[in-house]
Formats: C-alpha cells, structure tokens, sequence
C-alpha cells in the first residue's frame, strides 16, 4: 500500500517532482564536474607546466672552481646510477645529465659544449625548437647547435666539425657532424649539444655536472625526491627551479580554492531552491494530508511518505547529474588539457552525498510542519 501511495504521489505531482529533481541536477551536476576537475588538476596542471622546463635540479656538494674542476664539484658516475635509480618514478616525466665544457671548434673559436641525452632533452626541455635531426643513438656523434652559436661559428647543418681543446682533459680531437639547430631565446641558442657518451670519451671522463629533471606534484613531489636522491648520495644537492616549482604550486593552490568556492555557492543556492520547493509542496498538500490523518495515518507514515519522496529524488538526481557532471569534466578537460578527465570512486561518493544533502535540509522544516498540522481546522480551509 506504502509503496502504491508512494508511486502516485510522485505522478500526480510531476511539476513539483521535476523543479526539485532539476534543482539536484543541475547542483550535483556543477559539482561532479568541479570534483572531477579538481581531483586530476594537480597532475594535469603540472604536466602542462612541464612544457615550460626542469623544475628540479640535481647539483654537486660544491660548486666548481673555475677551470679547476675536483671531485666534489662533480657527479661520479657512481653517483649517477644511484640517482637514476631514485629518479626512476611515475611522478619524474624525464631527466638528463648534463656535462659542460669549453671547446675549440676547427682549431680556433671556442664554444660550450654540452654532453647530454637528446631522446629525453626533449622532454625535459620540449620548448626547443629543432630544425634538421636528432643524433640516431646514444652513439652517434651528432651534434645539435644553438641558432646563435651556428651564426657566429658559421656552421651549418651536415657539415663536419672537430672538437678539441688545450685542456688537460682533452687530449685529443674527435669529428662531430651537424644534424640541427636548437633555438630556444635562451642560453641553448649559443650552446653545442652532442651524446654524453662521445662527449665523455673525448673528455675522458665519466662525471658529469648537473643533473635536471621534470617532475610532476609540485614542491611536494619534489620534497619527496630530495629526501630519497641525498639518502643514497649524500654528496649532492637537490634544489628546485623557484620560478616554476612555486609558481606551480601557486596557481594549483588558486585553482583549488575557487573550486571550492564555485562549490559552496552552487550548493547554499540549490539547497535553498530545495527547501523553498518543498515548502510550497507542503502548502499545496495540506488538505491532503489533513485527510490523510483523518484516515487514521500518523505523523510517522506521512514523515516516511515525504521523506521517501524527497530519497528518490536526490537518488534519482544525482545519479542523472553525475553523469552529467562527467560529461562536462570531459569537455573542461580536452578544452584546458587536451585529455581526458580520470574517474574518482570518491567524486561518485561525494555526488551522493551531497545530492541528499540538497534534498534532505528541508526534511526537519516539513516534519515541524506535519506535526502541526491539525485535521479539523484543515479540512475546513482554516490554514
């Protein structure tokens, strides 16, 4: 018999039922969207920031003197194998080791050349623009050069060029060819970049200075990192680059806070929309429910009645609106992202919730209202 009421309550009063089953929609819907956003934004943000460079750093206990390089100014490659095995995380999206040194070029002009790995160069660094090739292999003695370098130098792509030095570390020359131009309006465009390892034959050694990495997660992630690379190389320091890794976490922060505010505003103006919907639905009713007492039906029954009618909406509503809601992250995240939003178990969870949160503030407003309700002064349209 309940369940009999319950159904043609429902159908009778389709005009209030769906103003308050669109008032749950359009509440839970805005805020599976935010939630959903809000829960992929840190890795989606900090993946889009990485387009901007390293935002880690991986330095010698001390820094180098000049043109007097020790041991403690640089990173043995012992060193280099635990760090690389540090590095080797989800949140750590590439990394390059770096060796500086001066050069002659063709036996008279000098320029800086920079021993690295180009496949993840390009990751670390993917502002560079790159005409002409890649270096095939780790092997290949090709050899990258800034924009800037090639214009004072006078190289150009596929020509041949010796690299030496009077330097005590290099104590012979080796053939590089040109396969690019690297441009970047930084300090890559007076820069020449080879493979680490024939950079490291032809200075016949196996350190190397720096080591840069682009980590997704913000200073926290990058915490995380220095605790782990300086308990397994005690003799380097890991710092972060401050403009990115800070700005990064500033603008998540920002992002984080209007969400939450957007949020609350939705959810304070949907509830009272609710609350303002079941308030006329009472009034409506009142001759109905007068009846209803007189029939012999306790304020218990009549609470159920309402209570369960205001159950199936936010049920109802929020398993509609989170739909939605995906819908639209979906949309938000090609637009600002260019990829997918990831589905959150606790963003499903928390639609639920707080689509009876909007539906049920107005439950102890209309039991006070039932209760008062007297059957005589009703039915004779004493309200």
């Amino acid at each position: 018999m309940f369940k009999r009421i319950l159904l043609k309550s429902i159908l009778r009063r389709k005009r209030h039922i769906g103003l308050a089953l669109a008032i749950v929609i359009v509440g839970t819907s805005v805020v599976a969207a935010l939630f959903s956003v809000f829960s992929n934004v840190d890795v989606k943000m900090s993946r889009e920031l990485r387009r901007y460079g390293a935002n880690m750093v991986v330095l010698p206990a001390q820094p180098p003197l000049a043109g007097s390089p020790t041991a403690e100014s640089q990173i043995s490659e012992k060193e280099l194998k635990k760090i690389a095995g540090a590095l080797n995380r989800p949140q750590v999206v590439a990394w390059i080791p770096l060796k500086y040194q001066v050069v002659v070029i063709n036996g008279s002009k000098q320029a800086v050349l920079v021993g690295t790995n180009f496949e993840n160069m390009v990751r670390v660094k993917p502002y560079l623009r790159i005409e002409g090739r890649l270096p095939r292999n780790t092997e290949d003695r090709g050899l990258l050069v800034g924009v800037e370098a090639a214009r004072k130098l006078g190289l150009k792509i596929g020509e041949r060029v010796q690299l030496g030095s009077g330097s005590s570390n290099l104590r012979e020359s080796q053939t590089f060819q040109i396969t690019g131009l690297v441009k970047s309006g930084a300090s890559e465009d007076n820069r020449l970049f080879a493979n680490l390892m024939p950079v490291r034959k032809l200075l016949k050694s196996t350190s190397i200075d720096v080591i840069m990495a682009s980590v997704i997660g913000g200073m926290q992630s990058i915490e995380q990192l220095r605790q782990t690379i300086e308990a397994v190389a005690p003799r380097v320091r890991v710092e972060p680059v401050l403009k990115i890794a800070k700005s990064e976490g500033q603008l998540l922060n920002r992002i984080s806070a209007l969400s939450l505010i957007a949020a609350f505003i939705i959810l304070t103006i949907t509830t009272i929309a609710a609350m303002a919907t079941i308030q006329s639905l009472i009034t409506e009713r009142r001759m109905e429910i007068g009846l209803m007492k007189v029939l012999g039906a306790r304020n218990i029954s009549i609470i159920a009645l309402f209570a369960s009618e205001a159950g199936i909406v936010a049920l109802t509503g929020s398993l509609i609106g989170y739909g939605i809601g995906i819908a639209l992250a979906q949309i938000i995240g090609y637009s600002a992202f260019g990829t997918s939003i990831d589905l959150n178990p606790v963003v499903f969870v928390t639609v639920l919730a707080i689509g009876f949160l909007i539906a049920v503030p107005g439950v102890p407003f209309f039991i006070k209202k039932i209760t008062k309700i007297e059957p005589a002064n009703t039915l004779r349209g004493e309200y």
